[in-house]
């Protein structure tokens, strides 16, 4: 299916001075009102749309904002583009495109598939120029033409590509530095090429610090407060990744489905998997991206 059908260019606004996001969902509840009265009550569009947001924006670093509702009782998909003249502040982020959504309270596949489809161009920066620079639908519609929207949402669709990797020669030190300032708790070690070998997470970097005989023990009591930290401490310039990383066991393919991901997630008591296309790590997909890009779209 294309994305340009199931577009209305009456619900496509270029170059209009709004100052803020709710302006912009105020117009759009206005809009989706006027064109679906017989369905839905313009405050009703716009408390809908409004409660999903105070769950936390779905924004995207190149400048698009995605604010969307559902409604009870609707089985409808209702899509507004917005250009603003200017871009707009949101979250510290400049919006130059806003993408306003209605569907159902039960969600749909299409709802998902289409949030995949606006995803993937807001991650593309050079289509996503062209597009923030179109100054009339007609010319929006044209560029969008062949924009399909996937019949089976997959990982591709879902997982997170900003990756931060490190090698088996890094130091528990220089590893312990990005999870702090990456705010992270997993990565891929992978090799000079990219090439997935292991992962390793928060888990590991701790289990050092306990002695091996803790397990056997079961108490650390005894031990004085900072004892096995200072160990760490005094010693994460010498260990490297390759003495504590793990085999990558598990991993998924873009071409999986998402309840795959779900399935070796939930069973696989699993928080992390890596994405991975000949030996290449392409992506990881999180029980959070499951959370914010599926169930809590």
């Amino acid at each position: 299916m294309k994305l340009v059908s199931i577009l209305n260019p009456d619900l496509i606004c270029i170059g209009e001075n709004l100052k803020s996001q709710e302006e912009v969902i105020s117009l759009f509840s206005e809009k989706f009102y006027s064109h679906y009265k017989a369905n839905i009550a313009e405050q009703k569009i716009k408390n809908a749309i409004n409660d999903r947001e105070k769950l936390g924006s779905t924004i995207f670093p190149t400048g698009m904002a995605i604010p969307h509702g559902r409604l009870e009782n609707f089985d409808d998909l209702i899509i507004g583009i917005c250009i603003p003249e200017n871009p707009i502040k949101v979250d510290e982020t400049d919006i130059r495109i806003f993408i306003t959504i209605l569907c159902s309270q039960k969600g749909s596949t299409l709802y998902v598939q289409t949030l995949a489809a606006f995803s993937k161009i807001a991650m593309d920066p050079v289509f996503f120029d062209k597009l923030v620079s179109c100054r009339s639908s007609k010319e929006l519609f044209e560029l969008c033409e062949d924009i399909q929207i996937k019949k089976d949402l997959t990982v591709e669709d879902i997982m997170s590509t900003g990756l931060v990797t490190v090698t088996p020669d890094t130091t528990l030190k220089k590893l312990a530095d990005i999870f702090y300032e990456k705010n992270l708790g997993y990565l891929p070690v992978v090799d000079e090429k990219g090439i997935l070998l292991g992962e390793i997470t928060m888990k590991e970097l701790l289990k050092t610090a306990i002695p091996d005989y803790a397990e056997k023990v079961g108490n650390l009591n005894f031990l004085s407060s900072f004892e096995p930290l200072e160990y760490l401490l005094a010693n994460e310039e010498k260990i490297t990744v390759k003495e504590i990383m793990k085999k990558s066991d598990l991993y998924l393919e873009k071409n999986s489905t998402v309840i795959e991901a779900a399935f070796k997630i939930g069973h696989g008591n699993r928080r992390h998997i890596p994405v991975v296309e000949n030996g290449y790590i392409i992506g990881i997909v999180s029980f959070t991206d499951l959370l914010r890009k599926v169930l809590r779209r």
